[in-house]
């Protein structure tokens, strides 16, 4: 990195034909590079200038802002009118209900200059676009939620005319997390809605449900593994598994745990199952077979005849995405509807119930560090 700018583009770019040549050229994947040329000079000057100049060329605050504005203003109008038999809806299209400043990934090689650079953008983003909700983006690394200059940009970005903030925060695992900074995240969540702005999170969990007692507005994730997501990717490694999202603990178990299980929390007939484990469609749907049948959530084979080792079968994936996204939904109605008091109260009646399984119990540490985060001062019950 040079001054806060990534120099290893490699993972985005590809070997490309030359015209009227056989041999090929490294270069930025033509996605990306097509991306960069409609947000404007800042990230276009990347490929085309070299990294070196990058840093001068986003501190050109008007160009930058404006460029990034705009191609969320007009992109979805852009591909409409791609379409000749949608074009003829453009102007009834609805326009984007928020508008995301321009971000950086924050770590503590950069952090002085791009907190500030930060809230100078939202700044002119705001100013700028006054008939418009504009959203300010902090992208951190997760060390960087217990730094002071995290704490003095949000100072800042809450007395702007923002209308909310979104957070970024790498690597930051919601099961994983000691409960001192799962604290710190719910008291950062509480002081930017104290102040009257929203406040959401880009990659979030069950935690994160949880945390709208503690004023949180919403969040956002994949389905399936998209929960937590790190800024720099992951290069080279297969399509993640899609493990079975375990409802009472609220996290994600392998299939064989889960079996072993069984005995141990009474799950003897299908019945017990639906009772004790989950009731969705799918669920209940693959177990018309039977008990056994669940295992159908863990099918692997061998995608192809040169393949090493198995992977999921796409039908297996499929599955789990399902019973996740309807077991996401009854989470979400639920959080709606009863007191923190009766959420924790749910974890801990889990706790007591799974951790008679072996098996699972060391995977539940996540759930006394939640009660203790959620039952502190980080905030308080809207």
């Amino acid at each position: 990195e040079s001054k806060g700018i990534r120099k290893d583009l490699d993972w985005i770019k590809s070997d490309q034909k030359i015209r009227g040549q056989r041999q090929t050229v490294r270069q930025l994947k033509r996605s990306y590079r097509n991306l960069a040329e409609s947000l404007g000079t800042g990230f276009a000057c990347v490929y085309n200038n070299g990294e070196s100049k990058a840093v001068d060329q986003i501190q050109d605050i008007s160009s930058l802002c404006n460029g990034v504005i705009e191609y969320q203003k007009n992109r979805f109008n852009e591909l409409i009118g791609k379409d000749d038999e949608l074009k003829q809806f453009i102007d009834s299209l609805p326009k984007p209900r928020g508008l995301l400043s321009p971000y950086f990934f924050i770590h503590n090689g950069n952090k002085k200059l791009f907190f500030e650079f930060t809230w100078q953008m939202a700044q002119y983003c705001a100013d700028s676009n006054t008939n418009d909700e504009v959203y300010s983006v902090l992208c951190i690394d997760k060390p960087l939620l217990n730094d002071p200059l995290f704490d003095a940009c949000i100072e800042k970005l809450i007395t702007l005319k923002i209308k909310g903030l979104w957070l970024w925060i790498s690597q930051f695992q919601e099961e994983n997390e000691q409960d001192q900074l799962l604290e710190k995240y719910l008291s950062v969540v509480h002081k930017i809605s104290k102040s009257g702005k929203q406040i959401f999170n880009m990659h979030g969990g069950y935690f994160s449900l949880l945390a709208t007692h503690k004023g949180l507005t919403g969040m956002s994730h994949g389905v399936g593994y998209g929960e937590q997501k790190d800024v720099m990717p992951v290069v080279g490694k297969g399509i993640p598994t899609v493990r079975y999202y375990l409802p009472p603990v609220y996290k994600r178990t392998g299939i064989p745990e889960i079996q072993r299980s069984f005995s141990t929390i009474g799950v003897k007939s299908v019945e017990d199952f639906i009772s004790k484990i989950c009731d969705c469609a799918i669920c209940r749907g693959i177990l018309k077979k039977g008990l056994d049948a669940f295992e159908e959530f863990g099918e692997m084979h061998y995608s192809s005849e040169d393949a090493k080792r198995q992977a999921q079968t796409p039908a297996a994936a499929k599955k789990c995405r399902y019973h996740f996204l309807l077991t996401r939904a009854k989470e979400l109605k639920r959080v709606r509807e009863v007191p923190l008091d009766t959420l924790i109260k749910d974890i801990d009646d889990a706790y007591a119930s799974w951790s008679k399984s072996k098996v699972i119990e060391s995977s539940l540490e996540h759930i006394e560090r939640w009660k203790k985060a959620l039952s502190g001062n980080s905030g308080v019950n809207p």
